[in-house]
């Protein structure tokens, strides 16, 4: 495009050849033209700013000579630049072919926190890149959504500096690397960096699988789609854009602060926790929360909603490790198995919320402190069997609120004591009741009721100790179940037990060492007295 010098005269090598005519050896010319015709390179204009965060409120300060704006173009340097760095810079560029990568890096930033680096593929338009958004300590994913190329996909190959990327093993002053399909957002020991995809573009690591990326936060106003791949997330998940999970695996592993969860109600697949921070909680969820497949729990999980939002595990969840959930109002929803292939350390939901148990099992380890403990209404949505019975360890299981569905629970707990705080079966008669451990067993409430079904047994192996004025009815139209008591029955409260056609058994003395008030039996039922003392007040 500009003035033609000598030098690219000749070197088109260009000439004339003369050979002898007659008598002279030589031709002499007064004037030698040599007409070019050529066609120019096009360029194209690049735009954009820098900004110290994603808010755009304050510019990137200028760290004077040296400190610049560049971009490199299929992993090659252009040599075009701004020495400018501000909300604000510009320069030019020969036209790249479509898809071409461009990485815009912060070259000779002052401090390794100023970095900023971003990626975007050229549609191949003839336009221009305008809109292109760097920010400190992010790695920005494509160039703004009203920018004249947006709408632009980019995978990992394209960040690979084996392909058209431009990473840190080419400079370190692009904050990225990518190493057989792991992609590391990083610009320093200590620092805390971002993900970032900018609305209008989309970031797709490998849609065939097997890749990861790393990084500390991750933020997209665009869209991520994770496919069969891996991404670990040391921070913040702030979902601001468009979610989709396919099969891909999530990894929350901060190590020395609480992380925060924001999913814009969109579903993750398969979720790994392991947060090693001394945090309670040390994971924070803003919005409904929801693991459409299976949980991994790597290391103790305290969660907790900021504002009193549901969370829901659809799947299995598993590992040796706690796992505490205060959902404040929210609803839980346990959809599969908890500690089926491997055994979780303690369960405790310490919300009022509501809490659906659609399941057949929650087990816990051999460990200390292995107990369960549900404070919210319970509502159960499959026969559900909780063991905390072990070989030294027995852990406690409480329930606060009251248990209603047309399903058994069942309460293998060993030695460990059970704690019941509400009725069971008021709202909705559960299908039966067995405690079959022989820890001691609370019942801090005043009815337990059975649903007119087959084997609608209520039983208790443990001492009972009564907190509350009891009735149990398993008196029903066709199926009446029997009552056990197969140890000893204590409070100063009263005992009606309806049972109807069915048995009524007291294997050990009642009001031996706390007298009861009243004790009834109520039905045509035997009533079976093995150790037969009873003692009312």
């Amino acid at each position: 495009g500009g003035a033609w010098s000598w030098a690219d005269v000749d070197s088109l090598e260009i000439g004339t050849i003369a050979s002898t005519l007659g008598a002279s050896d030589y031709i002499q010319t007064s004037e030698f033209w040599i007409v070019v015709d050529y066609t120019a390179i096009p360029t194209i204009t690049l735009s954009g700013g820098c900004f110290t965060n994603a808010g755009e409120g304050t510019p990137c300060a200028d760290g004077g000579a040296g400190d610049m704006i560049k971009v490199a173009v299929n992993g090659t340097t252009d040599a075009g630049s701004d020495g400018t760095v501000d909300g604000g810079w510009t320069f030019t560029i020969n036209k790249p072919a479509s898809g071409a990568i461009l990485v815009f890096y912060r070259d000779g930033a002052p401090t390794a926190a100023e970095k900023a680096t971003t990626v975007v593929k050229y549609d191949g338009d003839g336009g221009n890149v305008t809109l292109v958004k760097m920010y400190q300590s992010m790695l920005v994913i494509g160039a703004d959504a009203t920018s004249d190329n947006s709408d632009q996909t980019i995978i990992n190959s394209d960040l690979d500096t084996t392909g058209n990327g431009f990473e840190y093993s080419d400079d370190t002053d692009s904050i990225y690397g990518v190493d057989t399909g792991v992609l590391t957002v990083d610009q320093g020991a200590g620092l805390t960096e971002t993900l970032y995809v900018i609305s209008g573009d989309t970031y797709q690591p490998d849609s065939g699988g097997g890749d990861t990326v790393t990084t500390h936060h991750l933020y997209f106003e665009g869209t991520l789609t994770t496919d069969n791949n891996t991404v670990n997330v040391a921070g913040d998940w702030t979902n601001a854009g468009t979610f989709t999970a396919t099969t891909g695996t999530v990894t929350f592993n901060g190590t020395a602060a609480t992380q925060t969860i924001i999913s814009n109600a969109v579903s993750f697949y398969l979720v790994t926790i392991n947060n090693s921070s001394g945090s309670n909680p040390n994971i924070y969820y803003t919005g409904a929360l929801t693991i459409g497949n299976n949980t991994t729990l790597s290391s103790a999980t305290r969660i907790e909603s900021t504002n009193n939002t549901g969370i829901t595990f659809s799947g299995t969840i598993n590992g040796a490790n706690i796992l505490t959930i205060n959902s404040g109002s929210g609803a839980v929803t346990f959809g599969g198995i908890i500690g089926g292939g491997a055994p979780i350390s303690a369960l405790t939901v310490s919300g009022s919320g509501a809490i659906a148990i659609n399941t057949t099992g929650i087990t816990t380890g051999d460990v200390a402190g292995n107990n369960v403990a549900l404070t919210g209404a319970v509502t159960l949505g499959g026969n559900l069997t909780i063991d905390t019975n072990n070989t030294t360890n027995d852990g406690t299981i409480g329930f606060s609120s009251t248990i209603n569905n047309a399903q058994t629970l069942t309460l293998d707990n060993g030695t460990g004591a059970v704690t019941f705080g509400g009725i069971i079966g008021g709202g909705a008669p559960i299908s039966a009741l067995t405690v079959s451990g022989s820890g001691a067993i609370a019942i801090n409430t005043t009815g337990i009721t059975v649903a007119d079904v087959a084997s609608n047994n209520v039983s208790f192996t443990g001492a009972v100790t009564l907190g509350g004025n009891l009735t149990i009815t398993t008196d029903n139209t066709t199926n009446d179940g029997t009552i056990t008591f197969s140890s000893t029955v204590n409070g100063s409260q009263n005992l009606i037990l309806n049972a109807g056609s069915a048995q009524v058994t007291f294997n050990g003395n009642v009001g031996a060492s706390q007298t009861i008030n009243v004790l009834t039996k109520q039905g045509l039922g035997d009533l079976r007295e093995v150790l037969w003392n009873p003692t009312v007040a």
